[in-house]
């Protein structure tokens, strides 16, 4: 457009197609604003409704103890079943013992499939045995104490170095057992001194 200004100067100038005002310009730059900031809240809002109903994901964290992992390490594949159970095969033969009349003591292994040694069981199916002796079951299963705790009660006898005078007042060491839990209800006795303390004979 060609504007004819006062005193008959010329000059051009743009128009838009359709004119506001300045006052007109900022109320619908306001309403403008007002319109996305509504719309990002309609967006932020469902999408909490949303994680609300579907549940926020959850990290289950475990710790380990570090006792029981060392534990677990330290577990010989080629033990002796307390149960019967080897490699996961109810045998009804627990323990290392005479099984089978006429036969030498044998017992059927925790963990055949990691145990080399072990003959795998033609009885039972997955299972596998070993030779073995009550005496060597008995220091696995049913250690003494080392530092004289038994059952968690301290008895201050450390080892197999106490002498015990049976009836016929023949000499027999004894010891007290590291845990009574882990031994069988044949190899050792609950002590009468120390309540949870057990012991039994051993050879020093």
């Amino acid at each position: 457009l060609v504007v004819t200004g006062p005193a008959g100067l010329e000059g051009s100038a743009e128009f838009d197609e359709c004119p506001l005002s300045s006052r007109a310009r900022l109320e619908a730059a306001a309403d403008l604003q007002e319109l996305v900031a509504s719309s990002v809240n309609l967006v932020l809002n469902g999408s909490e409704q949303l994680a609300s109903a579907w549940g926020s994901p959850q990290t289950e964290v475990r710790e380990e103890d570090p006792a029981s992992l060392a534990e677990a390490a330290e577990v010989d594949p080629c033990t002796c079943s307390s149960d019967g159970v080897s490699g996961g095969v109810q045998t009804d033969r627990p323990h290392c013992d005479v099984h089978i009349d006429g036969e030498e003591p044998f017992c059927y292994v925790t963990d055949p499939l990691s145990c080399e040694s072990a003959t795998p069981s033609e009885a039972f199916e997955g299972a596998s045995w070993r030779e073995c002796s009550k005496s060597d079951e008995l220091e696995v299963m049913c250690p003494c104490s080392a530092d004289g705790i038994s059952g968690g009660n301290d008895t201050g006898v450390a080892g197999c170095q106490q002498l015990l005078l049976d009836t016929n007042n023949d000499q027999t060491y004894y010891c007290y057992v590291k845990d009574p839990a882990t031994c069988s209800e044949d190899q050792y006795s609950v002590s009468e001194a120390y309540n949870g303390a057990g012991w039994r004979e051993c050879d020093p």
